[in-house]
Formats: C-alpha cells, sequence, structure tokens
C-alpha cells in the first residue's frame, strides 16, 4: 500500500510537469483526478454545494495561471492547502459581509426608530396644542410662561 501513495506521487509529479510546460490534457487529467476530493473538503467546511465548487474552481483556475513558479512537489497536498486557503479566505470575507449586514440592519432600526418618534412627537405637539387650545385665555398664558 505504501507502494501505491509512492507511485501516485511520482505519476503527479510526471503530471504537474507536463502541466508546467502547457498541457492542457494533462490539467484536464490532474482536474479529473482530483476535483471531487477537493470539492468534498470545500463543501465538508462550507456546507454550500455553490461555494464549495467555486472555491474549487478558484484552486484550479489560480494553479493554471501560475503552474510555472508552483514548487511544491507534492501536488495532492498543494491543492489540499490551497483549497483550505480559499475556503477561510472566503469565510472571513463572509464574516467580515456580515459585520456589515449588521451593522446596516442596525443602521436602518435607528432611522426607524428616528421616524417613529418624530411621528410620536408631532401627533404629542397636536394633542397638546389641542388641549392647550381648550384652556381659559388666562390659563393658557401661565402655562405657556412656564414652559
Amino acid at each position: 500500500m505504501e507502494n501505491s501513495g509512492i507511485m501516485e506521487h511520482v505519476v503527479d509529479k510526471e503530471l504537474f510537469e507536463r502541466i508546467r510546460s502547457g498541457d492542457e490534457i494533462a490539467f484536464q487529467e490532474l482536474f479529473t483526478k482530483y476535483w471531487e476530493l477537493l470539492y468534498r473538503l470545500a463543501y465538508k467546511i462550507l456546507r454550500d454545494e455553490g461555494m464549495a465548487e467555486d472555491m474549487v474552481q478558484e484552486v484550479f483556475i489560480s494553479v493554471w495561471e501560475r503552474r510555472k513558479h508552483i514548487l511544491n512537489s507534492n501536488i495532492k497536498a498543494y491543492l489540499s492547502q490551497s483549497v483550505k486557503f480559499q475556503v477561510f479566505k472566503q469565510l472571513k470575507k463572509s464574516q467580515l459581509q456580515q459585520v456589515h449586514i449588521d451593522a446596516i440592519e442596525s443602521i436602518t432600526l435607528v432611522s426607524n426608530d428616528t421616524s417613529e418618534s418624530d411621528v410620536n412627537i408631532k401627533e404629542l405637539t397636536n394633542e397638546i396644542e389641542t388641549v392647550l387650545g381648550s384652556l381659559p385665555n388666562r390659563c393658557r398664558e401661565i402655562f405657556y410662561m412656564s414652559r
């Protein structure tokens, strides 16, 4: 069983050497070989099919774009780490977005409370004016002077 792991590593290393030289078929082989494993890894953390697919796609796009600069000889470990990094980056971004959403909701609540308060104040002011209007002139004058 140990030999199969070593052979897989050698095959992956040769496959990646072909990818480094721009071999699209080798890249497709790598994609086919590791897509499901990487997807399951991303899904296990995210619990969102679409986001997990996106993370894996991002990793493969990055691998293709950076193929000449990747020095890691264990491509399986490299891909797994890359997916974890993308997932955690997404989680951090999502948390940041949640903070913004919470802030917007609190601002909305405050502005809704303010406008409701404004309406309540106007209604109360109208009610006071109505009551004061019904007072005799002298009582009304005394009330205004005291306020």
